[in-house]
C-alpha cells in the first residue's frame, strides 16, 4: 500500500472559445497521475454552451473542427455547466480540484 492509494484528483478542463479538446498536457498527466496509483476523473467544460464564445459555425467555417450535430452533443453533456459541475464533485468527492489553465490564444 502506498500513500497515494485512495487518493482522488479531479481535473477540470474548463469551457474555452475555440477549444473543443483537452490538451495533450492533461491526457499526460492522466496517464502519470494513474501510474503513480491515484484515481482521477475529468470534468469536461468543452462542450457546454457559451454564449460569449465564437459560434459553431464560425467555428466550422474557419476549420477549427470538423462538422457535428451540436443537439446530440448538448443533448449529452446537458446544459446546466455549473449544476453538472457540482453534481461530478458530489459523486467523484475529490481530494484535489485541478483546473487547466491556458491562454487560449
Amino acid at each position: 500500500m502506498t500513500e497515494t492509494d485512495g487518493f482522488r484528483i479531479l481535473l477540470v478542463y474548463p469551457n474555452i472559445g475555440m477549444s473543443k479538446m483537452p490538451s495533450l498536457a492533461m491526457g499526460l498527466l492522466t496517464a502519470a497521475l494513474k501510474r503513480a496509483g491515484i484515481t482521477v476523473a475529468l470534468f469536461d467544460g468543452a462542450n457546454y454552451p457559451d454564449e460569449g464564445a465564437v459560434h459553431e459555425e464560425r467555428r466550422i467555417a474557419s476549420l477549427a473542427y470538423r462538422p457535428f450535430d451540436i443537439r446530440q452533443t448538448f443533448a449529452e453533456v446537458g446544459n446546466d455547466l455549473q449544476g453538472d459541475f457540482r453534481r461530478c464533485v458530489d459523486a467523484f468527492k475529490p481530494d484535489l480540484v485541478a483546473f487547466s489553465i491556458l491562454e487560449g490564444t
